[in-house]
């Protein structure tokens, strides 16, 4: 991941994640009761496991962000009291996103998880899936995500369809020559294949 993106770009990114996190909110909620505990209702907790330090913390700021934007916008609302959402710090690491994980279910009734890498997701899913606890991800695109159980979703279009309907825009473009230059990670190579056999 690149550590810096251009303010615009930050901006949609924080959009999408206030809308993803609002409509989870909203429709979630409306369908459903708090839970009681010793006759007091507890809130829907989401975990947010994100980078907050190390090369990747810039995306994860723009997904605190846009949590904080999606709170604000039910500000007011009563469904509001019923909303917790828990910040931890995955330092991009898959490791430390299951530890997140895991402390979360242990001490809180955890009914949504953030993450936004494919590897964090991927090392997530068999927890979730088990704990029947919704994990979505914004930002990550790993095709494997498709696979990874019932209650693994995920926004971004995958890698494969991201590298076909670039080598589709540039097939139409009619270039003699092209170069391809791609990071040596699981998002790079597949999207460099999917780009390459398009052509």
């Amino acid at each position: 991941m690149n550590p810096t993106l251009p303010k615009r770009a930050c901006r949609c990114i924080e959009s999408t994640i206030a809308i993803l996190l609002a409509c989870v909110f909203v429709g979630g909620l409306s369908g459903c009761r708090p839970s009681v505990k010793d006759g007091t209702g507890l809130p829907v907790t989401t975990v947010a496991t994100i980078p907050l330090t190390g090369v990747a913390a810039s995306y994860g700021e723009i997904q605190k962000r846009g949590m904080t934007l999606a709170l604000q916008r039910v500000k007011g609302d009563a469904k509001q009291e019923l909303l917790r959402v828990l910040y931890k710090d995955s330092q991009l690491s898959p490791r430390e996103a299951v530890n997140a994980l895991q402390q979360s279910i242990a001490y809180e009734k955890v009914q949504v998880v953030f993450s936004i890498s494919t590897a964090e997701v991927l090392a997530q899913a068999p927890i979730c899936n088990e704990n029947k606890i919704v994990l979505l991800s914004p930002l990550a695109s790993g095709d494997d995500i498709t696979l990874a159980g019932p209650f693994v979703f995920r926004v971004s279009p995958s890698d494969s369809f991201q590298g076909r309907a670039i080598g589709q825009k540039i097939v139409s473009l009619k270039l003699k020559r092209i170069a391809v230059l791609s990071v040596n990670d699981s998002f790079g190579v597949e999207l460099a294949k999917q780009f390459v056999v398009t052509m």
